[in-house]
């Protein structure tokens, strides 16, 4: 058996794209570094590297109805969209996907998953205080855990009774090159998931989030519990766990506090384009540095990098949002947005939450906790207590002294308002899995088809003289993601592909 010697990992592995994001990041080893792992204080340099903050996802961007890519917007610049990374998500193209030669999520996820079972097991080997070590215990097993229920998200059905017998994920626990990759069950799955978050539980040293915010509160834990017993469709649970977290979570962050970026962004007129200034968001500039630090609302933060920078959101989604109001609509929705992507020649708009378009939100924050426990609380009869709930969610995300109170006549009406509202504060990402969990609840009114106006396409090529319309129902197994070939080459078969 190949064993990796714990005692002289490279840090520069585990902090590959570090950079500094504190002063206390800054007494870390740096990325040249040989530094052998010996310490507590190497264990937390391990995790807290700016690479373990986000991971690559092209799904979150691209494969919702929170998405569009019009045909005559692909027409304008083909070249702009890679047919593996975005328009084969677009369309579920399970050949294409399956064809790419990487998974960026696939491998940022299991990255992470690596440096974690690195803390676990290298943790009863290293000096220092007692209290630390069982930090950096807490903080491996919840990003463990944190990964863990991701790649479940993204590449296995939805949990319910009728699905845990199906398929899981690889659940690499070791440092070994030969351990067993085999997917298990979707059950297994989440008993892992359970048992790292009970085990970062005992070892945590925080109730409240911390100075460094992305280290594990207790208010973190219970928050990954309320999602994921959402995501289980356990509303109890659910409702149980985000009343925890939100005894200790941080103030909702007030977009009254945003403004726009100063000097405006200008951009000369071309052959399709007028002159024109846009007009963006401060976090438009805020590295990854300022949103860790900037925005006081996280619990824990984690974002999807998007690196082709371009997120266009479907008329749909917009249309859910109050545009004079709104804050969210006015500082993240950039008119004109697609000037920023000088060969397309169409005019839209782009989401833009953070750092030019680079990032978005899939971390835990105040305000998805509230959105849980509003929901819970109108599945479980309690509809008019779960509009109230997001009163100060609205207040904080409305142009001072505009916000409503949500308002239904009845448990189903306030359902819909109540989810309507989630999906203005939690775009895209979050879109995802909701999609992926209505479809097996007991209500079908949340059921969710996507369709997609677009070309005929093959692996290779996509025929623009072929309009073809894509209907992906919400219950439809392509929501597992398929994995791209060459993992499951490099297994041997050890990991099985997901069914059509």
């Amino acid at each position: 058996m190949k064993k990796i010697n714990k005692a002289y990992i490279i840090l520069a592995l585990a902090m590959a794209g570090f950079s500094s994001c504190s002063d206390y990041l800054d007494k870390t080893p740096s990325k040249s570094s040989n530094t052998p792992v010996t310490t507590v204080a190497n264990l937390l340099a391990v995790y807290d590297a700016i690479g373990n903050r986000y991971t690559y996802n092209y799904y979150a961007s691209y494969s919702t109805d929170d998405a569009d890519i019009p045909r005559e917007m692909y027409k304008s610049a083909p070249n702009q969209f890679d047919i593996n990374s975005i328009v084969a998500n677009y369309v579920h193209h399970r050949d294409a996907i399956i064809s790419n030669s990487s998974d960026m999520l696939w491998s940022s996820e299991y990255s992470r998953i690596y440096k974690a079972n690195l803390m676990i097991s290298s943790a009863s080997e290293v000096s220092g205080s007692q209290e630390d070590i069982n930090e950096a215990l807490s903080c491996a097993y919840f990003m463990r855990a944190y990964s863990f229920f991701e790649l479940a998200t993204f590449y296995c059905q939805p949990w319910s009774e009728a699905n845990k017998g199906e398929l899981g994920i690889p659940l690499r626990m070791g440092l070994t090159f030969d351990e067993n990759v085999s997917r298990g069950t979707l059950e297994q799955t989440y008993n892992q998931i359970f048992a790292d978050l009970k085990a970062s539980e005992e070892h945590t040293v925080q109730e409240s989030v911390p100075s460094i915010p992305w280290r594990v509160s207790k208010c973190a834990i219970n928050s990954l519990y309320a999602r994921i017993y959402l995501a289980r469709g356990e509303f109890d649970k659910a409702l149980e766990y985000a009343n925890k977290a939100l005894t200790n979570a941080p103030a909702l962050y007030d977009f009254n506090k945003f403004s726009y970026k100063t000097p405006a962004t200008k951009y000369a007129a071309t052959d399709f384009w007028p002159a024109m200034e846009l007009k963006l968001c401060e976090t438009d500039a805020w590295n990854e540095n300022k949103i860790l630090y900037n925005y006081t609302e996280w619990i824990y933060p984690d974002f999807a990098n998007i690196r082709t920078q371009m997120t266009y959101p479907s008329q749909e989604l917009m249309n859910l949002y109050d545009k004079t109001n709104d804050l969210r609509f006015r500082y993240y929705y950039v008119e004109h947005g697609t000037r920023r992507m000088s060969n397309i020649k169409y005019d839209a708009y782009r989401y833009n939450p953070w750092y030019d378009g680079r990032y978005l939100n899939s971390g835990l924050t105040t305000g998805e906790i509230l959105l849980i426990k509003a929901e819970c609380q109108v599945r479980l009869g309690q509809w008019q207590e779960g509009l109230a709930t997001l009163t100060p969610l609205r207040q904080a995300r409305y142009e001072t002294g505009t916000a409503t109170a949500l308002t239904a006549s009845n448990q189903a009406e306030a359902l819909q308002v109540v989810l309507k509202e989630r999906r203005r504060e939690l775009p895209f990402y979050f879109r995802f899995g909701d999609i992926k969990r209505f479809a097996v609840t007991s209500d079908n009114s949340d059921d969710v088809t996507v369709t997609r106006e677009f070309f005929d396409m093959t692996t290779t090529k996509v025929n623009t003289d072929s309009p073809k319309t894509y209907v992906i129902p919400g219950n439809s197994k392509c929501w597992a993601m398929p994995i791209f070939q060459t993992e499951i080459n490099s297994s041997h078969g050890a990991i099985e592909q997901n069914p059509e």
